[in-house]
């Protein structure tokens, strides 16, 4: 999802983005907020919120929808080219290697909106001092789409009580433990019968409409053995190529090798 700065947008005369907005509309705010002295975007190199920006843009993607990695995918180097521009243009902020440093900036009034996620965005609201918006990612030549993941549970092999385990998770997950984790403020649940608990809670205009948005254009983000592995070599290879020290294809191919896959 993208968080957004709803005072900044209306001081500076933009129009708020509104769900199914596009990559030009995305640019377009640049450009205007820019004219008034505001950095429109934090950029980031996290692994879920930087594949989330691309696949929106034009559909690249490292994980292929088999589970394959695709280290050298070109749509995902064309991808960073089109974040390093929005660095180059002024739009948008230099990357960083600390994960953390975009909702800080968007904290603080640095920048007008930021990737993030439903389960940060309760938090969130609670520590801005402005009128806080969420809309969907900006859609390039793929149109709307996004990724979604979240927490899952599962049971080892080596679990001596695979019965018992498997209660708990019953329990953890039903309707009415969500429920009351949504209606505290917690993470948005996946059980569809319990998010709207978390809906009023937030408290949030548009959040209803933004996340049923992002949620029908919404593909899961699968995980391979070399996931982890993938999300560190981001930090150092992608943050590269976002802040316009080598090029897209230079950083994938880095990454790529990295990982043996070349």
């Amino acid at each position: 999802m993208m968080f957004y700065n709803k005072d900044v947008f209306e001081k500076a005369g933009v129009a708020e983005p509104k769900p199914g907005w596009t990559v030009d509309d995305f640019e377009a705010a640049g450009a205007a907020l820019k004219a008034k002295g505001i950095t429109m975007f934090g950029s980031t190199v996290g692994d879920l919120n930087l594949e989330s920006l691309v696949y929106g843009y034009n559909g690249g993607r490292v994980i292929t929808s088999s589970g394959k990695l695709d280290a050298t995918n070109a749509k995902f180097a064309d991808g960073l080219d089109w974040l390093a521009s929005l660095v180059e243009k002024g739009y948008a902020t230099q990357a960083s290697s600390d994960s953390s440093t975009p909702g800080n900036d968007f904290a603080a009034g640095k920048v007008a909106m930021y990737t993030d996620g439903p389960w940060s965005l309760i938090s969130q609201k609670a520590k801005v001092q402005f009128d806080l918006g969420v809309t969907t990612l900006p859609a390039g030549t793929s149109g709307p789409s996004t990724f979604a993941a979240g927490s899952g549970f599962g049971i080892s092999k080596q679990c001596k009580y695979p019965e018992q385990a498997f209660k708990a998770v019953q329990t953890m997950t039903s309707e009415k433990v969500l429920t009351s984790l949504a209606e505290a403020g917690r993470a948005f649940p996946g059980r569809t019968a319990a998010q709207s608990a978390w809906y009023s809670s937030a408290g949030i205009d548009g959040a209803e409409a933004a996340l049923k948005a992002g949620l029908a254009k919404s593909s899961p983000l699968l995980g391979n053995k070399q996931s982890d592995q993938l999300s560190q070599l981001f930090t150092q290879y992608a943050l590269q190529a976002v802040n316009g020290q080598t090029s897209g294809k230079e950083s994938m191919s880095s990454i790529a090798g990295q990982l043996g896959t070349q």
